[in-house]
């Protein structure tokens, strides 16, 4: 269930992952920054990269500017029916818990909501590149201009207006994108949309 923020109430919706989430740093209903927080841990997918996945978040560069949230917005992953899954499943279970840790790491500030969404309820069954174009369409130009891109980039992920298809496979942009759309989705600025098998 989405929450109806104030707009002086901030909200973090991130896209979890082992070796790094894309993050969303929103005021109100307005993306005020936006990045990809690495975690200092680069193999395995023990208790402790996870908690040092959710630490590098908690105190990445935004909250060093003393970025006050009153709410997360995370994707929730989810394990499919083994004719649609893709890759090894235990990866997946490490994501559920980088929410929690952050929450927990920040829970000294008091009770705040934790809010989660599988992908299909934010995204719909849309093609990845699409879903790009469509959270590029709904930003405005300031909004874009404080994203802060990943190493390795590609070029039409850089561009706004340009080709929504990713062209480099060490391109980790769409980490960032996914953290945008959730938080554009959790906001009410994005609908998901379903692809009509004919």
């Amino acid at each position: 269930m989405r929450h109806v923020f104030c707009r002086a109430q901030a909200v973090i919706s991130l896209d979890p992952g082992i070796r790094g989430c894309g993050v969303g740093y929103w005021g109100g209903t307005t993306l005020r920054a936006a990045e990809y927080v690495r975690n200092p841990i680069r193999h395995g997918n023990s208790p402790v990269a996870i908690v040092e996945m959710a630490r590098a978040i908690r105190y990445s560069r935004m909250w060093e500017m003393r970025w006050d949230p009153a709410g997360l917005a995370v994707e929730y992953p989810q394990i499919y029916a083994e004719r649609h899954q893709k890759g090894n499943q235990d990866d997946i279970l490490p994501l559920v818990g980088i929410g929690m840790a952050l929450a927990a790491l920040y829970a000294e500030t008091g009770p705040w909501p934790l809010d989660r969404y599988l992908p299909h309820e934010w995204k719909g069954s849309i093609n990845a590149d699409v879903m790009i174009g469509r959270v590029k369409a709904r930003l405005t130009k300031g909004e874009w201009a404080v994203i802060t891109f990943p190493e390795n980039t590609c070029a039409d992920c850089r561009n706004q207006f340009g080709s929504p298809f990713c062209r480099k496979s060490t391109c980790l942009a769409h980490n960032v994108f996914d953290a945008i759309g959730i938080g554009l989705f959790h906001l009410g600025r994005l609908e998901k949309r379903r692809v009509i098998a004919r």
